[in-house]
C-alpha cells in the first residue's frame, strides 16, 4: 500500500497537532493505510528538545554558571535567543539519520511524522529551509489552522489537565512567548492563503493542505470527516509532485 513517508505537522501551538496525531494512533492500521495513506508511524516532536535545552541550564545554573538560552520566571520557560528554533531544525535533519542509519528500510512500511510550530515574519520559511533536501523531497505539509485566541484557549486549558500521566506536552506556554511565536507567523504568506497546493523549498515543490481545526472536538467522527477530505487531497498532491 502506498502511503506518505514524511508528514510534516505544523501549526500554532496549541492548535491541535497532538490530538490529530491521537486520532491517527487509535485507527486500524488497515484503515489508516487505506484512507489516509499512514502507515505504522514514528512521532518527532521539537519540544521535547527544547525542554531538555531548558531543564539542562537548571542544571548549568545549579554550577553557578549563567543560563544561556533560556531564562525561567518560577516554574515558566522561556527562550532567550531565537536562534534555538534553527538547532531544532537541524536536530530534526541529525534524527531521522540516525533513524535511517539504525533502519534502512525506515521508509519500506512507516511514516515519519514531524512535528513542530513557528511564527514571526520568516518563521516558517526559515525553518522549512534548514531541512536537508533528503527529507523534503519525501515530504508533504499538513498545516491545522486556527485562530490566536484559539491557540490561546486551548494554551490554557491543556496546563490544567488533571491527567496523572500528561506529558511535558502538557506544558502552558507562557503569554509572552505566544504572543511572540504564534500570533503572527508567515504561513499564509508562503501558501498565499491557499488551503491546498505546493509550497517551494530549496527548489522542491512541497504538497501541503490547511484544515480549519476549530471548533475543538475528540469525537473520532467529527475528526474522521474534518481530516478525511484534506489528507485524501493531500495524497492527491503527493503521489503527482
Amino acid at each position: 500500500m502506498k502511503k506518505f513517508d514524511n508528514l510534516i505537522l505544523c501549526g500554532r501551538g496549541g492548535s491541535g497537532k497532538s490530538e490529530f496525531i491521537d486520532f491517527i494512533k487509535h485507527l486500524p492500521l488497515a484503515e489508516r493505510l487505506q484512507d489516509f495513506h499512514i502507515g505504522d508511524f514514528k512521532e518527532i516532536d521539537d519540544f521535547p528538545w527544547l525542554h531538555a535545552i531548558f531543564k539542562d541550564e537548571d542544571i548549568w545554573q545549579q554550577l553557578g554558571r549563567p543560563r544561556r538560552l533560556s531564562k525561567k520566571e518560577g516554574e515558566i520557560y522561556m527562550s532567550r535567543d531565537n536562534e534555538i528554533y534553527k538547532f531544532l531544525m537541524l536536530k530534526f535533519n541529525a534524527e531521522i539519520r540516525h533513524m535511517l542509519a539504525v533502519e534502512p528500510d525506515l521508509y519500506d512500511k512507516q511514516t515519519v511524522f514531524i512535528e513542530f510550530a513557528r511564527g514571526g515574519p520568516c518563521g516558517y520559511r526559515e525553518s522549512f529551509e534548514l531541512l536537508d533536501e533528503s527529507i523534503l523531497k519525501r515530504s508533504a505539509v499538513f498545516y491545522l489552522d486556527n485562530t490566536f485566541e484559539e491557540s490561546l484557549r486551548r494554551n490554557e486549558v491543556r496546563s490544567k489537565s488533571d491527567d496523572p500521566n500528561q506529558s511535558v506536552l502538557h506544558h502552558k506556554v507562557p503569554l509572552e512567548t505566544m504572543e511572540k511565536m504564534y500570533k503572527n507567523h508567515d504561513w499564509y504568506d508562503l501558501t498565499n492563503r491557499k488551503t491546498e497546493g505546493y509550497v517551494n523549498f530549496k527548489g522542491f515543490n512541497i504538497p501541503f493542505v490547511s484544515v480549519w481545526n476549530i471548533p475543538e472536538s475528540h469525537d473520532p467522527q467529527v475528526l474522521e470527516e474534518r481530516y478525511g477530505g484534506p489528507l485524501k487531497k493531500l495524497w492527491e498532491l503527493y503521489e503527482t509532485f
